[in-house]
């Protein structure tokens, strides 16, 4: 599951690596996960216009 190098990194302020994080963590602090999250309150924001 992931990447050959999940093992070898642990994002700052976390203390599990991401080969120990579920894909609902990764997810988060992705730089997908932060483009999902941003897009979806833009829609928001339109939807309430």
């Amino acid at each position: 599951n992931g990447f050959g190098f999940d093992p070898v990194f642990r994002p700052q302020g976390y203390n599990k690596t991401f080969s120990q994080m579920s894909e609902v963590e990764k997810g988060r602090i992705s730089h997908r996960g932060m483009a999902i999250k941003s897009i979806k309150q833009q829609f928001e924001c339109m939807i309430k216009q």
